[in-house]
């Protein structure tokens, strides 16, 4: 079982804007994800997969043209979240407290107000992302789940219950997961706090960067994963090794290109 702490919190993406003249809405990027802004304070945000849900303020009618796509009524209140990742950056948001349930136990924990959300009994551990308890889920009845598994979109489907899928198959460069935070803050309505948290976080970047040249060439360096029968490394283009060359480091696969 993997510890989560605050700093895997750096979350993905860059945008890049497009502004539609004549219609009042604007469709962003950030990586895989992408956030389209309607008339009336309603959003329609792509996921990890390709799927679309139409975001829609407490109180207000949707467009008439997509109301066959799923609904989720924002700001969200109760959410579960399957990552550690998406917790923190939930944290950051200032907006933990709507967590309502999760896959990992509480020692797993970092974050001092999901344990004690958990020895409270206001946040439900769902049982290993395997093998959920849909009943308990049913019971908590979020406005969202944050997953990473696609495997439970059908049966998240049966119960009416709207679901994002977070991770994508792409690899995650720097941008894109700093700037994930962005793309979770439309479901709060705290797109500014996300906006200032990404400048912030390249602002530090940029000044460690510009020290490079005051230090000696870093250590040749690997960022993966070590499993029983293999070793999963981060391609050149991902996040990792994006992070370990702006440190002045040598990244040994930064000529691979590939997933995450």
């Amino acid at each position: 079982m993997r510890k989560f702490n605050f700093w895997l919190a750096l979350g993905s993406i860059t945008l890049a804007f497009l502004l539609f003249s004549g219609c009042q809405s604007s469709f962003r990027h950030f990586g895989e994800f992408s956030v389209k802004r309607l008339k009336n304070g309603c959003k329609v945000v792509t996921d990890g997969v390709g799927r679309r849900l139409l975001l829609v303020p407490r109180g207000r009618e949707a467009p008439g043209e997509y109301k066959e796509i799923q609904r989720v009524e924002i700001p969200v209140e109760r959410v579960v979240t399957y990552s550690g990742m998406d917790a923190a950056r939930l944290e950051t948001l200032g907006v933990v407290d709507s967590i309502a349930g999760v896959v990992n136990q509480k020692e797993d924990w970092y974050i001092p107000e999901i344990r004690e959300g958990m020895e409270e009994g206001r946040i439900v551990y769902l049982g290993e992302y395997t093998s959920i308890d849909y009943e308990r889920l049913r019971v908590i009845n979020p406005d969202v789940v944050f997953t990473y598994d696609e495997g439970v979109i059908p049966k998240l489907k049966e119960l009416n219950i709207p679901c994002v899928i977070t991770s994508t198959k792409l690899a995650k460069d720097l941008p894109a997961h700093i700037g994930f935070i962005q793309f979770l803050s439309t479901f709060y309505n705290e797109e500014e706090k996300a906006k200032a948290f990404v400048e912030n976080q390249f602002k530090k970047i940029d000044e460690i960067t510009a020290k490079r040249s005051e230090t000696k060439k870093g250590l040749k360096t690997v960022w993966g994963d070590i499993h029983e029968k293999k070793v999963l490394v981060e391609p050149g283009n991902s996040w990792p090794a994006q992070l370990v060359e702006k440190a002045g480091g040598s990244y040994l696969f930064h000529d691979l290109q590939g997933a995450a």
